[in-house]
């Protein structure tokens, strides 16, 4: 798991860390790859991150749905 790909997925260190529960300073001490010990978390907080992108969708695909058919 490259660190440098989580990091762009969440958007900044700070998001990840804040996903996760840790400080960006620990985020910043991993290295080219997510420790062993934080991989479950990572995991964790991308389904979540996932879910939410889903459901963001839907909203969007429901209010352009409304919109066309005014």
């Amino acid at each position: 798991m490259n660190t440098k790909e989580m990091i762009e997925t969440f958007g900044t260190v700070k998001e990840l860390a804040n996903a996760i529960g840790v400080t960006q300073s620990a985020v910043n001490q991993w290295g080219l790859a997510v420790p062993i010990g934080r991989r479950k978390s990572v995991r964790m907080a991308l389904r979540e991150r996932a879910n939410e992108l889903e459901a963001e969708a839907k909203r969007m695909r429901r209010a352009a749905k409304e919109i066309s058919e005014e």
